[in-house]
């Protein structure tokens, strides 16, 4: 059973690489490493989330021993290995041996933490315990491994442990802080929702209150909210849609249900759980969304959401087993919550309303006992494993690889990773349970490893272009003996190569935005350079689709940015120019579409061709 939970951990989180967020780290470590190169950077000039966090420190001397790709991969192993391990303390300390089946309870949990997506807030950018290396890699199995501490009595554990969180990550930490602050002061007995609802909303306006009347935020003007609407949307909970919202409704009624299973520690953790998640997206919704305070968009008081909806995933198994030993209802409520497992994002208002259906049966259940004859679970279990039929084939669908496009993955890695659906999952993870408590036991194991082994060789699914990238940050490159340390450098493309390879600054990726919450002059300029690069970069992503190896790139909009005031120093084109570059280098056919190679060109040799033209 433990090989099954390693085989469906790889199946459903497999490593990308430097890629997403991994990106800003690694370049916020190399930044350590050799500031003079990226002062300048407009993601770094007028201030970085490296200001609130000490991991970049710790974070570069890991990559100065052992490179980015490899520090990287590194970073996710230990990560994805402390947040399983936090996670077991965590539902040890929840789910005693009293409960019914308690150890199976746990097992049950973990391959439900592995399966299930683990997406939190709006628009999918966001993943618990995701397959990058970040700072919440290490921030967010610090806070669960404090939480596991305090709800086994051991208070200076959970605080030592919470204040490394915070140091590594403080948006990741806050919500645990906040759940341990309510758990602390909330008595073990009595109406504990009720009262952790009014503490974290009392606390969340009173910071919102103290802070707007000590003038001690920021807010958004019309300029700078369009730049952030247009970058980060996921910010504004008004531009959220329909299955972000469902995804929120969902944790918020699982949990709910699960919360009288426990005992009463356990139910007060799960009332604060609640109380701060609610308390968070409120108060987002009326300090940034109404009041366009860029100071509380910034603390992204909605991340709460991350720790809720773990725990509702945690808590599943217990839901299930209480609800299935309530008749003829609690059964068909319990294969709904289980189906409500299987659907991807888009399909998530169908997983909300099955989570709905079960707290109706439930509900009736209590005023009711005994209202649904036997005579109609089997066609209800039948439905719900219908529905959780449908849900999966929908997933599959979405996952199958892309016959186009400038960036593929191995063929046999792509057409493995569809089997990573939470149905298949969790329906392997069921096979095996089953072989693992009868008298094939032996088979089970045999099963476990037949899985584990091509998981574990398929969850490196890096790209060939972010392995490119890395072999190149690592090792040697071309354009390096042209472009001097601190050049700033037009090449507009995924992980931000400027940053990676050539260890200098980038004139436009879209990761530099990253950080446009922050500080408006940090907006002001991303969006002055995005507009002013639209042009070329729109050639140069057709060049990247089309099957021409010798497509040409228009040189007047290259010419353009290169005579502006703030113009870069290099350009980085895949695609052809009627210009002759400084470097080639050659990008072998593995990228299955676009141009044989990437050319640098130097700005002033640009300008100065078409200057005597």
């Amino acid at each position: 059973m433990v090989i099954a939970v390693i085989a469906v951990w790889l199946l459903g989180r497999p490593y990308k690489g430097i890629t997403h967020d991994a990106t800003l780290y690694v370049a916020q470590g190399l930044r350590q490493l050799s500031p003079a190169r990226f002062s300048g950077d407009i993601f770094f000039a007028f201030g970085s989330q490296d200001s609130f966090s000490a991991f970049s420190p710790i974070y570069s001397h890991l990559i100065e021993a052992c490179g980015p790709a490899f520090s990287a991969m590194l970073l996710t192993i230990l990560g994805q290995a402390s947040f399983v391990f936090a996670v077991w303390l965590l539902v040890r300390a929840l789910i005693g041996d009293t409960l019914h089946g308690g150890t199976l309870q746990r097992w049950w949990a973990l391959v439900l933490i592995a399966t299930v997506s683990g997406y939190y807030g709006g628009l999918g950018v966001f993943r618990f315990a995701e397959p990058l290396g970040t700072a919440r890699s290490l921030a967010e199995p610090l806070s669960i491994a404090a939480l596991a501490a305090l709800l086994s009595s051991r208070l200076p554990v959970a605080l030592l442990l919470l204040a490394f969180a915070a140091l590594i990550h403080p948006l990741v930490a806050a919500p645990a802080i906040a759940v341990a602050t309510i758990c602390v002061v909330v008595p073990r007995h009595g109406r504990t929702l009720a009262s952790a609802m009014k503490l974290a909303t009392a606390a969340t306006f009173l910071a919102i209150g103290a802070a707007t009347a000590a003038g001690a935020t920021a807010y958004f003007d019309p300029t700078w909210r369009a730049a952030v609407m247009d970058r980060s949307q996921h910010l504004f909970l008004l531009a959220w849609e329909t299955p972000d919202w469902s995804r929120v409704a969902w944790s918020f009624t699982v949990a709910l249900l699960a919360r009288g299973h426990l005992s009463a520690d356990g139910r007060r953790f799960v009332a604060a759980s609640v109380a701060v998640c609610a308390s968070g997206l409120v108060g987002s919704l009326l300090s940034v969304d109404i009041l366009d305070n860029a100071t509380f968009a910034g603390l992204q008081m909605w991340r709460a959401h991350w720790l809720l909806q773990m725990l509702a995933i945690l808590l599943i198994p217990t839901l299930v087993c209480g609800a299935w030993q309530s008749g003829s209802a609690g059964k068909t409520a319990a294969a709904c919550i289980i189906a409500s497992c299987c659907f991807a994002r888009p399909d998530l208002p169908a997983s909300a309303a099955l989570a709905f259906v079960a707290a109706v049966l439930l509900r009736l259940e209590r005023r009711h006992p005994g209202w649904m004859p036997e005579n109609l679970l089997k066609p209800s279990l039948g439905l719900a494993a219908c529905a959780g039929a449908v849900g999966t084939l929908f997933d599959i669908q979405l996952r199958e690889p892309l016959a186009y496009g400038p960036i593929q993955p191995d063929a046999w890695v792509g057409f493995f990773s569809m089997a990573g659906t939470p149905g298949l999952l969790l329906l392997l993870a069921a096979c095996i349970a089953l072989l693992a408590s009868s008298r094939l036991s032996k088979f089970a194991i045999a099963a476990g490893l037949a899985i584990a082994v091509p998981a574990a060789m398929a969850w490196d699914s890096r790209s060939q272009w972010t392995r490119a990238l890395e072999a190149a940050a690592d090792g040697s490159h071309p354009f390096r003996a042209h472009v001097q340390p601190g050049a700033e450098v037009f090449w507009p493309a995924a992980s931000t190569p400027a940053w990676l390879v050539l260890r200098t600054r980038s004139w436009f990726t879209g990761d530099q935005g990253a950080g446009i919450v922050f500080h408006r002059e940090t907006a002001m300029n991303y969006e002055l350079r995005r507009t002013a690069s639209m042009a070329l970069r729109q050639s140069i992503d057709n060049c990247s689709l089309s099957s021409d190896p010798s497509c040409p790139v228009d040189i007047a909009r290259a010419r353009a940015l290169c005579e502006r005031i703030d113009h870069p120093e290099f350009l980085v084109l895949a695609g052809r120019i009627d210009a002759t570059p400084l470097s080639r280098w050659p990008t072998p056919g593995y990228l299955g579409f676009g141009p044989t190679w990437i050319d640098l060109h130097a700005c002033r040799d640009l300008v100065h061709t078409a200057g005597d033209r």
